[in-house]
Parts: structure tokens; C-alpha cells; sequence
């Protein structure tokens, strides 16, 4: 399954919700990436992958903070086994 990428006003919605709550932010992942698997049989790989590159895409945080919140909240089973830090393939 191919997904394109989050519409602007979800990473809107989503930036608000990191600075005010930021501490809130992994559980707020989690969530997403249990209702992706349960309701949608979305891998959680290509969950991550499409939350990246929608926040790379539409988001109001500059480019390090976005690596560095995801890299930190994302489960495991979220991150791309091929994808390191720094690579650009990864969007």
C-alpha cells in the first residue's frame, strides 16, 4: 500500500500539538501508528515514512528538530531498516 502524504492542515494541527504538549508527543504517536495497524493494516514503516515526509514537506519545524523528535518517538518497528540519520533516501 502506497500512501501519499498527511494534507497540510494535519501537519498544522500536529506542529500546534508538539509545541504546546510536547512531552505528549510519543503518546500521541503511538496512537497514530496502533489505529494505522488495527483499523487501516498499515505497516508501521510506512506509517513513519509518510509521517516524515509530510512533516518535511508542510511543517513550520526546521528539518533537525523533525529528525530529532521522530527519531526519538517513533516505535522500533516505525523506523526504516534500511534509512540512517542524515540519509536523504529516508524521505
Amino acid at each position: 500500500m502506497w500512501l501519499g502524504t498527511l494534507c497540510p492542515d494535519a501537519v498544522e494541527v500536529f506542529d500546534w500539538y508538539v509545541q504546546r504538549k510536547p512531552d505528549h508527543t510519543a503518546g500521541l504517536l503511538s496512537e497514530t501508528f496502533l489505529d494505522a495497524r488495527t483499523q487501516l493494516d498499515v505497516a508501521p514503516e510506512t506509517v513513519g515514512k509518510l509521517i516524515r515526509r509530510s512533516l518535511h514537506l508542510d511543517s513550520k519545524l526546521d528539518e533537525e528538530t523533525i529528525d530529532a523528535l521522530l527519531d526519538m518517538a517513533l516505535p522500533p518497528s516505525a523506523k526504516s531498516s534500511e534509512s540512517q540519520p542524515g540519509d536523504p533516501s529516508r524521505l
